[in-house]
């Protein structure tokens, strides 16, 4: 992203957040609950924003202990929930810890099919590191409400955390999360298939963000932001589509072309 994209995009997100105090989204209550599983390195830098001028309330999931050691010194005032969540509760799987630590996942790489695009040294895999999978409805704080934001990055466990949500789900109007058109992680869902859940669930899918060319050659993965179906005029949700940059071009349709 160049200089002028980045001010372009800041610029975006405080005229967002400016137009958001205006409204009183929050409507006299607690700051919505902006749920991250997966949340190493923190709130990206357009949330981070929001967070500090009191929009959202962070509740961070992170399988990796060291890294929510980090989060809980980086954001003292978020919650954080310091374990792996899926849909099975008490599952006992492995972390597969790579190279490259965001590519980290409780599914292994498919070597043979990222064989393809080079670039293996970042998938390698340094350690595998035990541990108990919860499902998110089963260790959710005592008081805390229930999450409007969502935000998944497990590297290919998506599927696995919207199932183990459970009635959670119900209050979710927005979700951003990772998906490929072909997996890169041994039974890693596809987008199609993370498309035909969350449509199931009553979900729209409103953008879709290129990750970029994988090996140079193909694009791969997108973040894939999604609204609840009855909510896209709620004002949290319009919050929303602002800060994570959802346009409201509508599609021309010319009959006899």
């Amino acid at each position: 992203m160049t200089t002028l994209a980045r001010l372009y995009k800041g610029a975006s997100v405080l005229r967002a957040i400016a137009v958001a105090r205006l409204a009183s989204i929050t409507g006299g209550t607690d700051a919505p609950v902006f749920l991250d599983v997966g949340a190493r390195g923190g709130l990206s830098p357009r949330w981070d924003l929001v967070a500090r001028s009191g929009l959202i309330s962070p509740v961070f999931v992170e399988a990796d202990h060291v890294e929510a050691s980090r989060l809980a010194l980086r954001h003292p005032r978020a919650r954080l929930i310091a374990t792996a969540v899926g849909a099975v509760d008490n599952a006992e799987l492995q972390l597969h810890l790579t190279r490259e630590p965001g590519r980290s996942s409780l599914l292994r790489p498919d070597v043979e099919r990222l064989r393809e695009f080079g670039d293996l040294e970042s998938w390698e895999i340094l350690e595998q590191r035990p541990l108990t999978v919860r499902r998110l409805d089963r260790v959710w704080p005592d008081g805390c409400p229930t999450p409007t934001y969502v935000k998944i990055d497990v590297q290919g466990f998506e599927l696995q955390v919207i199932e183990g949500m459970g009635a959670l789900l119900d209050s979710v109007q927005c979700i951003e999360l990772e998906a490929m058109l072909a997996p890169a992680y041994i039974g890693q869902p596809t987008l199609t298939q993370v498309a035909e859940c969350l449509m199931t669930h009553g979900f729209d899918l409103v953008r879709l963000a290129s990750m970029g060319l994988y090996g140079g050659r193909a694009m791969l993965e997108f973040n894939a932001f999604w609204v609840r179906r009855e909510s896209h005029q709620d004002p949290q949700v319009k919050f929303w589509k602002a800060v994570n940059g959802v346009g409201s071009v509508h599609r021309a349709v010319v009959w006899g072309y």
